[in-house]
């Protein structure tokens, strides 16, 4: 096994995240969960939310043939990310990037803005897999108007949550008939 300091990807069972954090943190020099502020469902209402950014998988900067034991002891750890069975060493400009894009101790990702006319898939609820056009953000921006193309009944609007849609042709814009106006959102 090396010998030298290096970053690392491990794996842990659901929600351990944290708990595993805790620790390792005891024998892992350097060891980090990027976490992300988001909104999930509670009880019919949206609230604010810490989860890690990538579930299952937190970073630790350690020297491999000291703790790589210890670690594969630590409850809450399922394995070390490996090729051909060896640990991988994940460059520290990888991590780096990652804590660049911290504010507050929260990662911060730009979402997607959606453009008028623009192609979206519905992600949930009644519609869930329904394809529509994006028509405009409600005063909140947490709520968006969609036209629906129904049979028989022409254009419908629906009122959803603006999570429960998602580009369906990265940056295309589309005119009310589905037919291609550009193929970029700016």
């Amino acid at each position: 096994m090396q010998s030298k300091m290096a970053w690392y990807i491990i794996r842990t069972a659901q929600h351990k995240e944290r708990f595993v954090e805790k620790q390792a943190s005891a024998f892992v020099d350097d060891i980090y969960v990027p976490l992300l502020r988001t909104k999930r469902p509670h009880f019919g209402k949206l609230i604010n939310s810490t989860a890690p950014l990538f579930p299952r998988y937190l970073f630790g900067r350690f020297n491999l043939a000291t703790a790589y034991y210890k670690l594969r002891c630590t409850p809450g750890v399922i394995s070390l990310v490996c090729a051909s069975e060896e640990p991988c060493e994940l460059d520290a400009s990888v991590v780096q990037e990652i804590k660049r894009r911290e504010i507050n101790g929260l990662i911060v990702l730009n979402e997607p803005k959606l453009q008028p006319r623009q192609r979206v898939n519905i992600l949930e609820g009644p519609f869930h897999g329904v394809e529509a056009v994006f028509e405009r953000y409600l005063s909140n921006a947490e709520r968006v108007v969609v036209l629906l193309n129904c049979v028989g009944a022409g254009n419908l609007k629906a009122i959803l949550r603006s999570h429960a849609v998602a580009p369906a042709v990265p940056g295309g814009i589309f005119d009310s008939c589905g037919i291609r106006i550009s193929a970029s959102a700016s």
